[in-house]
């Protein structure tokens, strides 16, 4: 659990500190990207229906992108982002599912700090001589929020 206004602190060396001991600068830039992306596309598929631009809120914006894309003939197909329901392009069943998640805002958790390749900066207090990579996860909300499911991984 991510408790209000604390941060959370995951330690990852077992799972991706030997990996990564081998791996150039390059590579490890790009796993932290790749692992930031993971965990926002988490979160951002936990928004609310309707939430049109990704900011885990339906809200003015979110009707403007979707009245855009309802006069758009190109958007008569399911695979259109506004057509919420799946069924025959952009209508008022969609326009209802918008309504029903109304100034609904979804608490997202921010990757406030991490430390990779932590060659020798930030010592383990209690594991002497180790110096483990982490992340810090930081609920800027007053909502606790469950991160059951949510995981570290290394793809390389």
């Amino acid at each position: 659990m991510l408790n209000p206004r604390n941060g959370f602190f995951i330690d990852v060396r077992k799972q991706v500190g030997k990996a990564m001991e081998n791996l150039g600068s390059i590579k490890i830039t790009l796993l932290i990207l790749v692992l930031i992306i993971s965990l926002d596309v988490s979160v951002v598929a936990a928004c609310p229906v309707g939430d049109l631009n990704n900011d885990c809120k339906v809200d003015f914006t979110d009707v403007r992108k979707f009245a855009w894309y309802w006069l758009d003939t190109n958007c008569l197909s399911s695979n259109c982002i506004a057509d919420l329901d799946g069924v025959n392009g952009v209508n008022m069943a969609d326009l209802a599912l918008l309504s029903k998640s109304w100034l609904i805002e979804i608490p997202r958790p921010v990757i406030s700090e991490f430390m990779a390749v932590n060659d020798g900066i930030l010592e383990d207090p209690c594991d002497p001589y180790e110096f483990p990579d982490w992340i810090e996860i930081y609920n800027p909300t007053d909502t606790t929020i469950n991160l059951n499911g949510w995981y570290l991984a290394n793809w390389n």
